[in-house]
């Protein structure tokens, strides 16, 4: 009796975890605010959202093998990027204290699944910078160079004594970073931070690392802590 009990826990434990995996698997976006007011969206796709300002931010496109190109900014914005998981240490709903840390993964492919790109995200509670790391990877099965990172920011505003720059990519793996100023179909102007690779060729399951920053604007009703 007690072993039939048992496999009947173990079973009702397994259907737990299946039906919070498929709910965690459909979210669509994770908001996390503060007890002072501002908010912040994370998307399933890597992008961030500021809901008070309703602009979107680290948008991204990757060049690779033979000038092979996916993006994405949003929905009407979108070549070839496919969401695969959706991950925060933190729950929504309730406001965060400050200097509470929220850890936010999102993983997608491009549509051919010859890379899986993954978005990775810190932010410390009342700072007005969040960390961020975007990791590329081959899946593709053979080598494949990676040619170019691209992140898509909102430009930044004037400086002032408030501002907490920040640099959308940074240089790693022999990168060089150059940054212009680009349209898109959803906003008249995005500042385009590229990391060009002249000789990274990643083999089976090789990554390149694009580190940065992202800065929270700097507007709404509530005070902004530290960098």
């Amino acid at each position: 009796m007690r072993y039939t009990t048992n496999i009947f826990r173990s079973l009702l434990l397994l259907i737990s975890l299946m039906v919070f995996s498929d709910v965690a698997s459909a979210q669509s976006s994770l908001i996390f605010s503060d007890t002072a007011g501002r908010r912040v969206e994370f998307t399933a796709f890597g992008t961030i959202v500021y809901p008070d300002r309703r602009s979107v931010s680290r948008g991204y496109e990757v060049v690779y093998g033979d000038n092979l190109r996916a993006w994405y900014l949003n929905s009407a914005f979108n070549s070839g990027i496919v969401p695969i998981s959706f991950f925060s240490d933190q729950s929504t709903g309730q406001p965060l204290s400050d200097g509470a840390r929220v850890y936010v993964r999102a993983v997608v492919r491009t549509a051919d699944s010859k890379l899986t790109i993954t978005h990775e995200y810190i932010w410390r509670v009342g700072s007005r910078k969040i960390e961020a790391v975007v990791t590329v990877k081959n899946s593709s099965g053979a080598s494949l160079p990676l040619r170019e990172v691209s992140i898509l920011t909102p430009p930044p505003a004037t400086p002032n004594s408030r501002s907490c720059p920040c640099m959308p990519a940074l240089s790693r793996d022999g990168s060089t970073v150059e940054s212009s100023v680009v349209t898109s179909p959803s906003s008249p102007i995005y500042l385009k931070t590229t990391a060009s690779y002249p000789a990274l060729l990643l083999q089976i399951e090789g990554s390149g690392e694009v580190p940065g920053c992202e800065e929270i604007p700097d507007d709404g009703p509530y005070s902004l802590g530290e960098c």
